[in-house]
């Protein structure tokens, strides 16, 4: 596998491993959300019971009446209150009812000169289980006598001229957390009846504020969707394939490297030493000789340049293991390139040992320096046979044309 493979190769894992983290942050962080429901019903009913007098016959006048404000004992007053989700809730919801004096500014003015609450129900808690539903159906009687009289010893106490409202109001909270979203739902609401106060024998007019209504809370979805399972299931895999791959392909990459050098220092031997070294098919018979074992490439040429006698190379194990040998007389000189010992041969990974280089250069020169003195010395012998020669033939040539 080459370069180019692995880079491909990582290429992959790293993509796979995006597309499984992107998975994996959908399934368990998705941003939905949904709309909660719910449906309030508000009502409030009330009877007015009435002082023993000589006018009316019953003990007390139902609603929409004219009352008199001094035939008033007090007043029975019934909530009802229902609350329907469009989801199942767990927590608890909690209510209480007060009586609110309220000494108002005359006219329509704003503000008021003085206010009070009195409690009638403490606060009542009660836990919901798995609803989506509550209901409140609570009855208070309110003594109106006593709040008309309070009110009007401070108007008189004062010097004042305030309006006087009686509030008798049911204040309702609940808070609870669904099956599909963890984050508390809130729903807080109130009505009330308004009762005059500091009326005297006229009518007095009681006002109801029980509204029924429909609203939506936007939650978020905490929920795992068969979809956002099937992301989230799909991501791990993913992330535990592209780290499988991830640890292969280094593990591959180690080996890969391992045969590489051993094949790039070979290659390197063989193509920096081709003029002394010889390929052999079988190892010769060097049982009766002494065999002397090196551990570099460069002792081997040392012996080269001292017994000149060619190295011999046997690919014992391809891919493995290289012989070389240097057979001189009865001497062996052996030299092993090993795969699994390549930490012994690291002059050679990757480049050739620049003094080895140099010893075949020199012998080169020393050679060829050699072969031209020789020729030289021939060439000088020869002219200086040829000289000879041309003087005897000139001495020859005169002695003849003397005796002519």
């Amino acid at each position: 596998m080459n370069k180019s493979k692995f880079l491909l190769r990582y290429f992959i894992i790293f993509i796979v491993f995006i597309i499984s983290i992107c998975l994996i942050y959908f399934g368990l962080f998705k941003k939905e959300y949904i709309d909660v429901k719910y449906t309030e019903n508000n009502s409030i009913s009330y009877k007015v019971y009435l002082n023993k007098n000589n006018y009316f016959t019953t003990p007390y006048l139902e609603e929409n009446r004219t009352y008199i404000a001094n035939l008033i004992n007090y007043i029975d007053v019934d909530f009802h209150y229902n609350l329907k989700l469009s989801e199942k809730i767990n927590g608890n919801y909690k209510y209480s009812v007060i009586a609110k004096v309220n000494a108002n500014k005359p006219n329509g003015d704003s503000g008021y000169y003085w206010s009070k609450d009195y409690v009638l129900v403490p606060s009542k808690s009660i836990n919901l289980n798995n609803s989506d539903h509550f209901s409140i159906n609570e009855n208070v009687k309110v003594d109106y006598n006593k709040y008309n009289e309070l009110l009007s010893s401070f108007k008189k106490e004062y010097s004042l001229i305030p309006e006087g409202i009686l509030d008798i109001v049911l204040n309702v909270e609940s808070m609870g957390t669904g099956e599909v979203f963890t984050e508390p739902i809130d729903i807080s609401s109130d009505m009330s009846l308004s009762v005059p106060l500091l009326e005297k024998a006229v009518e007095a007019n009681i006002s109801k504020n029980a509204k029924s209504n429909n609203n939506t809370i936007t939650m978020r979805d905490d929920s795992l969707s068969n979809y956002h399972k099937i992301s989230l299931i799909v991501g791990i895999v993913l992330l535990v394939i592209s780290l499988i791959l991830l640890i292969r392909t280094l593990f591959n990459k180690r080996k890969y490297n391992e045969d590489n050098i051993y094949d790039v220092t070979l290659n390197k031997i063989l193509s920096s030493h081709d003029s002394i070294i010889a390929n052999i098919a079988t190892l010769p018979d060097i049982s009766d000789m002494k065999l002397i074992e090196v551990t570099t490439f460069s002792e081997l040429i040392d012996v080269y340049n001292e017994v000149r006698m060619p190295i011999n190379y046997y690919n014992s194990k391809e891919g493995e293991e290289a012989i070389f040998i240097i057979v001189n007389d009865n001497m062996v000189w052996r030299f092993v390139l090993d795969k699994d010992n390549l930490e012994n041969h690291k002059d050679y990974e990757g480049k050739i040992d620049e003094e080895v280089s140099s010893k075949i250069e020199d012998d080169s020169n020393k050679k060829d320096l050699s072969q031209t003195s020789r020729y030289k010395f021939t060439f000088d012998e020869l002219e200086k046979t040829l000289t000879k020669l041309n003087l005897n033939f000139g001495k020859t040539r005169n002695s003849e044309d003397e005796k002519k």
